[in-house]
């Protein structure tokens, strides 16, 4: 994996991505990642069409992969990269601690997490009434 620092002329491809991760949060915008770039020490790669990003500020730690892509070839190729790299991992057994979250990922209801945000969306509705 190619990870580069976070440039101004990234925005375009940041942004592409950016956009697929269906979040609202203010953190998934090139703005806050531009602002932030220098204090985290960002950098980012795509690896078949998911974006990964690396902060180096306190040893090396990534993102969760986004994209329209599979994020288990990216978490494997993830963890390969730590292992060639010599990295650190948080456990002795990296590759199990991956399927478990692939399987996790593989249960999540997203329609429970719609519904849930349309909830949110209603209550905020009442509270901005007042």
């Amino acid at each position: 994996m190619d990870f580069q620092p976070v440039k101004a002329s990234d925005k375009e491809i940041i942004d592409k991505y950016m956009k697929k991760a269906n979040s609202r949060s203010c953190d998934m915008s090139f703005a806050a990642v531009y602002l932030w770039k220098d204090f985290y020490l960002l950098e980012y790669t795509v690896y078949e069409d998911m974006l990964i990003f690396r902060t180096t500020e306190d040893g090396s730690s990534y993102s969760f992969p986004i994209g329209d892509a599979s994020p288990e070839k990216a978490l494997l190729a993830l963890e390969a990269h730590c292992k060639e790299n010599e990295e650190p991992s948080s456990s002795s057994e990296p590759t199990d601690n991956v399927n478990k979250l692939i399987n996790n990922l593989k249960k999540v209801d997203t329609k429970k997490i719609s519904d849930g945000l349309e909830n949110v969306k209603k209550i905020v509705g009442l509270i901005d009434e007042f």
